[in-house]
């Protein structure tokens, strides 16, 4: 009988240590990794745009600065579990325009924000996966698309709220995004938007660039 529960207790300490490891990878994944990928984004930027005179140069640093600033932020709240850091003390509007307001890159990327939900009444954790979504595909489309636009559009749809990333890059072939959703910072999309009881999908646009769109429940639709 004690082998038995000396068993049962080992395989429940393994479980444990599994989804506490799949969690901080996710916590990584979208919090610390996004950061630095920001800063050196920022960085390159700044190093390509050298000529361009102090003022710009001045910019560029507070930018690093800030995102630098907000990934230890996103450290701590990784280690004790809790939420987005700016979702949590400036709600989520305030932290989207926040979000494209620091990746938008002048020259390269223009990042602009389309509200029209106005202040959207969805729960904490749905708030949480909307702007980790709208971070991974905003990542996304710098880091491998390679575009000069993004657009990120929140509305409301039939009691549910829509949150919508589209970019002109080079798009994603279908046999990728099909790879993709098992693994990856895809799957984590989708995965993020189903725990909420929403929905999630990656399609390609015409005639070019990529389309992330999520459907959460709002929780006082109206009548």
């Amino acid at each position: 009988m004690q082998r038995l529960i000396d068993s049962a207790c080992e395989a429940a300490s393994r479980s444990a240590i599994e989804t506490e490891r799949s969690r901080m990878a996710g916590e990584i994944h979208d919090g610390l990794a996004q950061a630095f990928l920001a800063v050196l984004m920022q960085a390159r930027a700044a190093r390509h745009g050298a000529r361009l005179g102090r003022q710009r140069m001045l910019k560029f640093l507070e930018q690093i600065e800030s995102l630098a600033a907000g990934g230890i932020e996103e450290v701590r709240r990784s280690v004790f579990a809790l939420r987005s850091t700016c979702v949590e003390s400036e709600g989520l509007v305030r932290a989207l325009e926040r979000l494209v307001g620091s990746l938008s890159i002048a020259g390269r990327t223009r990042f602009v924000l389309v509200n029209r939900a106005g202040a959207p009444d969805i729960s904490p954790a749905a708030e949480d996966a909307v702007y980790r979504i709208v971070q991974e595909a905003s990542q996304n489309a710098l880091k491998h698309a390679g575009a000069r636009e993004v657009t990120v559009r929140i509305e409301r749809d039939d009691g549910r709220l829509r949150v919508r990333v589209e970019d002109d890059g080079e798009g994603v072939a279908h046999d990728v995004i099909q790879r993709a959703r098992e693994c990856g910072g895809l799957r984590a999309m989708r995965e993020r938007a189903e725990r909420c009881g929403g929905s999630f999908v990656i399609e390609p646009c015409s005639p070019r660039g990529t389309r992330v769109d999520v459907l959460l429940p709002l929780r006082n639709p109206p009548a």
